[in-house]
C-alpha cells in the first residue's frame, strides 16, 4: 500500500484533488473519488491486520491498491481534461476580443 499511499499524497501536494476552481459538477465528482480513496485506506489498514491466510490478504490488499492508484489516475485525468478546456475557452475569448478589436 506504500505506492499508493505515496501516490495519493503526491497528488494532494499536486493538487489534484483541489477543487476550489472547478465547475460544480467536476468538484463534487472528485470529492466523491477522494471520498472512495479514504474509505478504501481504511479498508486496506483494517484489513491488513487481520488477516491469517497470506494468499487471501494479499489478493484483496492488491484489489484495493489497484483500486485507490485508478481512482489516483482517473481524476489527475478529469483535472487535466478541465484545464484543457478552460484553455480552449480563455483561448476562443481571447480571440473573440481580437475579432471585435478589428471591427472597430
Amino acid at each position: 500500500m506504500a505506492e499508493n499511499h505515496y501516490a495519493y499524497a503526491k497528488a494532494l501536494r499536486d493538487g489534484v484533488f483541489d477543487t476550489d476552481e472547478l465547475p460544480t459538477s467536476l468538484a463534487q465528482e472528485i470529492i466523491n473519488y477522494e471520498r472512495a480513496v479514504i474509505g478504501l485506506s481504511s479498508a486496506y489498514n483494517a484489513l491488513d491486520a487481520h488477516f491469517t491466510n497470506e494468499d487471501d490478504a494479499s489478493d484483496v490488499l492488491t484489489n484495493i491498491d489497484e483500486l485507490i492508484c485508478g481512482i489516483v489516475h482517473e481524476v489527475t485525468k478529469l483535472q487535466e481534461q478541465n484545464s484543457e478546456s478552460a484553455s480552449c475557452r480563455a483561448q476562443s475569448h481571447t480571440e473573440y476580443r481580437r475579432e471585435l478589436a478589428e471591427c472597430v
